[in-house]
């Protein structure tokens, strides 16, 4: 894709080729003269050095290239190869009102765009005044920021992706925030008896409150640094799977203005998060904190209706993404799953764009893709090959003969498109009604139409269409009238502002010999895996011109894979976060009950006479008598005896209220601190 500047776009723009230098206006004296992109520097010509200064033949003319741009320097469309020169011997300065081209200039300090566009109206004026002719195109002196043109012609779906993806972060983010805080709260709670110290040497309550808040924010940034890392692998693979259309000049980057961000919200977050446990920890009466001893823990640390309070809260938000995730996934599979009114299974495409310097005429360009046509076709393993333009036109008045006009405005957009014979069959799209273009129809014989469906449905509603004449654009054009010769189904398309979902636009077929364009689209239906003819495809037109480009040939489920891989990738990573944020609500949720349990244990422990089964020093199977001698005189019978039992046995399954085993309630007769010898052994 080579792309007109003029000599002073670069140096407008404010930046300098990587190799070599961009244009100069000594270069206007020269035919033809390119700046490289950096991609395609890489990929197509292999980043051969010594490039700089010499040849590239472009539309069969020798180009001398000058400069390649740096890496990480894109502009619109992404898709650029390389720019060439505009000279006073170009197409576009010698025939201006062929081609269509964007200006772009820099506004002076102090100026507005209301200024900038009176000024340009004035001109406009002036220029229309002196040469009438330009008045007939439609030139409108419009004023608009270029990063705002930029974000709507490709951030346009982007600004959905990143508000869903932002806002599951946020969700992600805040449940982490409520599992650390929980645990901080445990912490705090845990070193009453060193806060009280600290309390008693002389520490103030706002002492205590900065130490535990250091605490919280040094472990925020430590996250921070985890979670940088982190994204510098993630960076990587979006740029190396590119599934993210990005606005010119905004690559993707761990930059200053990130790691700034980052910090801030890591010191906010520990902060935020961490002066509530630290509030509630500094709280102390230092009399009963002192005066607790051994008796373990009090108040019942992780029991408390703060802890329990926090676990819920990120349940709930955890819950409320995986829900949201599960629409987006549900969402993505209709969109993968939807039939779109042709078969894209076997099917082969890729792009031919004859030079005007070598196919001026459109007899040359029928020829040319008529022989195509044939020898495509007679290649082992294709089924059919078709032609369509690679633009359509959108946006047509449409005229129906004997009914009032009806301008697109008011009336639904009304799409024009040229394909070759066989296209409808090559493509899978059935016919409904009369037939489809055929041999017959050549650029000498009557115009005619295909229409489909949805323009059926809105211009000839329980009416026959067959043989009625239409005609697209406005009278003034000069347009011929078009006889409608058959009906076909909708094909389902994509808008700019309706990424997620389908429209089926009122479309006009012409024969493509009665208006054979130069870009075109090539489709071949295969028998055998399509990957495999990619090979001779490019061959049969290198055979025709040697002097074209070779094309990229790619599947059309590659194509549509390409096409679904944002809102893909974008049901990916809330999926992710989803499960991450479930993950993070268990370990919530387990360490809570966890140390909710430890905190009860402890207290009975710790309790006068207070010993248990699952008490430390005890001698298990609630065996009183050895469990006071301590962990070191328990006899070595005693502990074969505990180790030997099944969770199904009777000390394990029941346990009474006072203490004693529950042996002692299957067997009433034997007290609890009696002794009985069973086998050698005693119980």
């Amino acid at each position: 894709l080579a792309i007109p500047a003029s000599v002073d776009f670069f140096s407008l723009l404010g930046v300098q080729a990587a190799q070599g230098r961009t244009f100069a206006p000594a270069d206007l004296e020269h035919p033809c003269t390119v700046v490289l992109a950096h991609r395609f520097w890489q990929s197509r010509l292999g980043g051969q050095s010594g490039l700089v200064g010499g040849t590239l033949t472009l539309g069969q003319k020798p180009c001398r290239v000058v400069g390649i741009m740096p890496e990480d320097f894109s502009f619109f469309p992404k898709q650029t190869n390389l720019w060439t020169l505009i000279t006073p011997a170009s197409d576009y300065t010698k025939h201006p009102w062929d081609w269509s081209v964007g200006v772009f200039g820099l506004l002076k300090p102090g100026v507005s765009r209301a200024s900038a566009e009176a000024e340009l109206t004035a001109l406009q004026k002036r220029i229309i005044h002196e040469s009438p002719e330009w008045e007939r195109l439609n030139f409108l002196p419009d004023v608009l920021d270029l990063q705002w043109e930029f974000n709507w012609l490709t951030g346009r779906n982007l600004q959905t992706s990143l508000i869903l993806l932002f806002a599951a972060v946020v969700v992600v983010l805040l449940i982490a925030c409520l599992n650390v805080a929980n645990l901080l709260l445990g912490r705090a709670l845990e070193r009453h008896k060193e806060l009280a110290i600290r309390a008693a040497l002389g520490s103030g309550r706002g002492r205590l409150m900065r130490q535990l808040l250091t605490e919280s924010v040094l472990l925020s940034l430590c996250g921070a640094v985890v979670g940088m890392l982190i994204a510098f692998g993630c960076i990587r693979y979006i740029r190396t799977a590119s599934p993210i259309d990005l606005p010119p000049g905004n690559p993707i980057a761990v930059d200053g203005q990130v790691l700034i961000f980052t910090t801030v919200l890591a010191v906010l977050t520990g902060l935020l998060f961490g002066i509530m446990p630290a509030w509630k920890a500094s709280r102390l009466d230092l009399n009963e904190v002192l005066k607790e001893s051994s008796r373990g823990l009090s108040g019942g640390i992780m029991s408390h209706r703060a802890g329990r309070a926090l676990v819920v809260a990120e349940l709930a938000l955890s819950l409320v993404l995986l829900a949201w995730a599960g629409l987006l996934i549900e969402s993505v599979a209709r969109l993968s799953s939807t039939p779109l009114g042709f078969r894209p299974d076997h099917l082969l495409t890729a792009h031919l764009n004859l030079p005007s310097t070598t196919y001026p005429k459109p007899q040359q360009r029928l020829r040319f893709y008529e022989q195509f046509m044939r020898d495509a076709s007679a290649l082992p393993g294709v089924e059919g090959v078709a032609l369509s333009p690679e633009f359509g036109s959108e946006g047509n008045a449409l005229a129906v003969e004997g009914k009032p006009s009806i301008s697109t405005p008011v009336g639904p957009t009304v799409s024009e498109q040229s394909v070759s014979v066989g296209y409808f069959r090559v493509m899978g799209i059935p016919v409904l009604l009369g037939r489809e273009f055929d041999s017959s129809d050549r650029e000498n014989s009557l115009p005619v139409a295909v229409v489909n469906q949805a323009l059926a449905r809105e211009f000839f509603p329980n009416e026959s269409l067959i043989g009625r004449r239409i005609r697209l654009g406005n009278p003034q054009d000069g347009k011929p009238w078009l006889t409608i010769v058959g009906v076909v189904g909708d094909v389902k398309s994509t808008t700019v502002f309706k990424e997620m979902g389908y429209v089926e636009n009122p479309t006009v077929y012409r024969p493509l010999v009665q208006d054979p364009v130069s870009r075109v689209s090539v489709f071949v239906r295969t028998a055998a895996q399509p990957p495999a003819l990619a090979p001779a495809l490019r061959r049969e037109i290198t055979n025709l011109d040697p002097l074209l480009p070779s094309p990229e040939v790619q599947t059309m489920e590659q194509w549509l894979a390409q096409f679904r891989s944002q809102p893909r990738l974008r049901a990916t990573l809330l999926s992710i976060f989803a499960g991450l944020a479930l993950l993070l609500a268990a370990v919530g949720i387990y360490g809570n009950r966890h140390s909710d349990g430890f905190g009860r244990r402890a207290r009975r422990c710790a309790a006068p006479g207070g010993r248990g089964r699952d008490c430390p020093g005890s001698g298990g199977c609630g065996n009183r008598r050895y469990g006071s001698a301590g962990p070191d005189k328990v006899p070595v019978e005693s502990a074969l005896r505990c180790q030997a039992q099944r969770p199904r046995d009777a000390c394990s399954r029941f346990r009474a209220p006072d203490g004693r085993d529950a042996i002692g309630r299957l067997h009433p007769r034997v007290s609890g601190d009696e002794s009985r010898s069973y086998g050698g052994l005693e119980a």
